[in-house]
């Protein structure tokens, strides 16, 4: 970065200006900060020297852009223990799955149902954490319970509200099956001209 100055009428207005190359690889450049005249920044900083104060500025400015693309280690500790139930790893992998999840409309379903139903757990989270999480875990309800405290952005939701939710879906499955169908015809664009 570097100073540079414009000159209306009422005297040089001093710039800090950055260079970079563009998207076409062209060297230009921008304003980043306007500092303003040297009377200017005497009154608005309280400062009598402003040459040098705007000086210092530049020199802080050059710091910072320095310290940002400068190397950073990280140093880790291998005999040091980690709290006990205290989660550092957490798994990111449904967030493609939840795409297709919110495309197949099923959180609609599951609103749609908890406007019949009264309860006071969160059906859609549920939902799409058995989904999910059978997907990435082919294993038994207890097992997908377990691991989805694993997923990031899930809210914790107790075994016992699981199959409550379980119970929701088998009385509601019906009503499921034909909403999904309607919400897949869309997606899909398949021939349902026969159906059995």
């Amino acid at each position: 970065m570097h100073l540079n100055y414009s000159k209306p009428i009422e005297g040089k207005i001093y710039h800090l200006i950055k260079g970079f190359r563009d998207n076409s690889g062209k060297s230009t450049s921008k304003s980043v900060r306007r500092f303003g005249t040297l009377e200017e920044i005497r009154q608005t900083f309280g400062v009598s020297d402003a040459w040098g104060w705007i000086k210092g500025e530049v020199e802080k400015e050059n710091l910072r852009e320095t310290e940002g693309s400068r190397e950073v280690k990280v140093c880790f500790k291998p005999g040091q223990t980690i709290k006990k139930d205290q989660c550092r790893l957490f798994n990111l992998g449904y967030l493609i799955h939840q795409k297709i999840y919110y495309e197949l409309g099923i959180r609609l379903n599951n609103d749609g149902i908890s406007r019949r139903c009264s309860f006071r757990y969160d059906l859609d989270e549920i939902v799409r954490q058995i989904v999910l999480g059978r997907i990435l875990w082919p294993c038994s309800k207890m097992q997908t319970h377990s691991k989805s405290s694993r997923m990031a952005l899930c809210e914790p939701a107790s075994l016992r509200q699981y199959y409550r939710a379980l119970v929701v879906i088998s009385d509601n499955l019906e009503y499921i099956q034909q909403r999904l169908f309607h919400y897949t015809r869309d997606i899909l664009k398949r021939d349902t001209s026969v159906n059995y």
